[in-house]
């Protein structure tokens, strides 16, 4: 007896409802107004009703439907790096490269013409623009040799900096770190484990601009006078030519903005536009992308570390 009570108003709730709700509509339809009425632009503007949304349907999300068809990719999908033109950076990329054929011919109708010119540009037009790595896997016998073009004409400080560490330091590294969608890391001359936490360039690239532990401080002997300031190992970063829009391209490592040390990526992915303005580039690998590839695919990592030894056995500037 109670669940029907219940039931009973429960059903008598719903039709008073709905009466109501019928009462409503239906003195809004009859309530029809007249000629002059309809005239009248008072009546227009109160009876103008508001859709769902604001515009049209094509215009709501800003015709996201419609750019998604054409293949531009709608409000969702417009990421930072949506409208980027790679096939513009890798022309770009190869004129910075370029330069190092350009700069070798300018040196060579210099030399030709006198001899004097060219003691004073030999230090900046002097740099090899071909380095190689021979890395060596753990279980392997034979080394797999990468040879890279620098743009050192374009970016001389960076190069020189890589060229030096090929001729003393790199030998003997391993690979710290292997991230599948970005590429290789190497360079970690600092530390024993060989972890990647830090790293150091070579005191030939500080040059002028190197950064002091503190620039204030002196330290002064007892028995001379003489102040020596030890720099951090780090070097500031040259303009951001290169663009990260080729696979195999070569950046340096850095923990901040102008530290630059002796860390360096390989990059393995066709495109790492999340790279760009954070590290700068200023290699590609010429020849043995097939070999780091491989790497990459067949060494197994545990959070990016990986699980086999790839040693940088020999190196060196062509």
């Amino acid at each position: 007896a109670k669940f029907k009570t219940k039931t009973m108003n429960t059903v008598r709730t719903i039709q008073t409802v709905l009466r109501h709700y019928h009462q409503r509509h239906s003195k809004a339809i009859l309530n029809i107004p007249s000629a002059s009425s309809l005239a009248s632009s008072s009546f227009i503007t109160k009876t103008q009703c508001r859709h769902m949304g604001t515009g049209t349907r094509g215009a709501r999300g800003h015709g996201w439907l419609r750019k998604y068809r054409a293949g531009l990719g709608g409000r969702h999908l417009q990421g930072r790096y949506h409208m980027r033109d790679i096939t513009k950076l890798s022309a770009i990329n190869d004129q910075m490269f370029a330069l190092n054929n350009r700069n070798r011919d300018s040196t060579q109708s210099l030399s030709s013409s006198s001899s004097t010119t060219t003691t004073s540009s030999s230090s900046t037009s002097s740099l090899p623009s071909l380095a190689f790595l021979d890395l060596a896997v753990e279980g392997h016998t034979n080394t797999q040799r990468i040879t890279i073009e620098l743009a050192s004409t374009a970016l001389p400080q960076t190069c020189q900096n890589f060229i030096h560490l090929c001729n003393s330091d790199y030998k003997g590294t391993k690979l710290f770190r292997i991230e599948k969608r970005v590429g290789l890391c190497f360079g970690d001359t600092t530390t024993g484990k060989n972890n990647g936490t830090d790293g150091r360039c070579h005191d030939a690239a500080v040059g002028e601009n190197h950064h002091h532990d503190n620039d204030d401080a002196d330290i002064k002997d007892n028995k001379n006078t003489s102040t020596t300031i030890a720099h951090t190992g780090f070097f500031a970063h040259e303009p951001l030519v290169l663009s990260h829009s080729q696979k195999g391209m070569v950046s340096m490592l850095s923990s901040g903005l102008d530290k630059n040390d002796s860390r360096f990526l390989i990059t393995t992915e066709e495109d790492s536009p999340q790279l760009d303005g954070k590290y700068v580039a200023f290699g590609r690998v010429q020849d043995g992308m097939k070999e780091l590839e491989d790497i990459v695919a067949g060494i197994f990592t545990k959070r990016g570390i990986p699980t086999m030894d790839v040693t940088i056995q020999n190196c060196g500037v062509l």
